[in-house]
């Protein structure tokens, strides 16, 4: 079987990701989940408080065309097959996945990412909009990895992913990228109102995780938070089990107790679990 084949519709199962309760996810895309910040949340991420994030439109440079595609999932393990979006018709589409962190390459902008790659380019053909494609994970080592796009019009879009160990505790350190925090920051607007869709607008209750990056698809603010930790740690720091936030918050008590050291890239949001407690 190929890396990369047209994905069925069963492969679109939902799955609902709650900061505090449950929600369903809206229409049209119910395979794709919440983002649920609950009242009471004690910490903003940075700059909300400042309304540099909350209530506001994409700015032009945010709105760079580019190819708008996304996983399904924030982490997929060695292995699995990750679902990949591609939010709009694109014709000659061709992918490429991309280890970010061990490349030599500088990266200048918002708009690019550079890495390794560890797959061929693969034709995808001319896809509609809401396309699907599988993408099969490889036996690579825990950390973030990205598909990169092109059609055959020039436009490029990136779509970031992590690769989690296939068990939690595989190297004495886990690191955290702050997946949940790059949708907070995502001003994507969706609803049409002017305004992007993120959690840092605290009138905002909801938004949808999943949903394709501004930026030609890199996270706001990667280049100048994330990515240097993701060199550091690729070039000179310690192997370690790569997680997302919500790979975290699904880890049981016994394996966070266990003395490893845990260290996140940058910036994360907290939230207040139903207990009353700030995580």
């Amino acid at each position: 079987m190929s890396a990369l084949e047209g994905a069925s519709a069963a492969d679109a199962s939902s799955r609902s990701h709650t900061l505090g309760s449950a929600r369903r996810p809206p229409k049209p895309a119910p395979a794709l989940p919440l983002c649920h910040l609950p009242r009471g949340t004690k910490t903003l991420p940075p700059g909300a408080r400042h309304g540099l994030i909350a209530r506001r439109a994409p700015t032009p440079a945010e709105l760079t065309p580019g190819i708008a595609a996304a996983f399904a999932r924030e982490s997929y393990r060695r292995g699995e097959t990750a679902t990949l979006t591609v939010a709009h018709e694109v014709g000659g589409l061709r992918l490429q996945l991309f280890r970010s962190g061990p490349e030599a390459r500088r990266t200048t902008g918002n708009v690019t990412m550079n890495g390794v790659a560890v797959t061929p380019k693969r034709w995808l053909g001319s896809p509609r909009a809401g396309g699907t494609f599988r993408v099969k994970v490889g036996a690579w080592p825990s950390g973030l990895y990205f598909a990169r796009l092109r059609g055959s019009d020039g436009r490029v879009g990136f779509a970031p992913f992590v690769v989690r160990p296939t068990a939690l505790g595989e190297h004495d350190v886990a690191v955290v990228l702050p997946t949940l925090t790059w949708q907070a920051y995502n001003l994507r607007d969706e609803d049409g109102d002017g305004t992007g869709d993120s959690c840092a607008d605290w009138s905002r209750r909801t938004i949808r995780l999943g949903r394709p990056y501004l930026n030609r698809g890199v996270p706001s603010g990667f280049r100048r938070y994330d990515l240097p930790f993701l060199r550091w740690l690729a070039q000179h720091g310690p192997a370690a089990d790569v997680l997302s936030q919500s790979d975290l918050e699904a880890a049981s008590g016994p394996v966070l107790s266990s003395g490893r050291t845990i260290s996140s890239s940058s910036r994360a949001i907290t939230s207040t679990s139903p207990s009353g407690s700030t995580t």
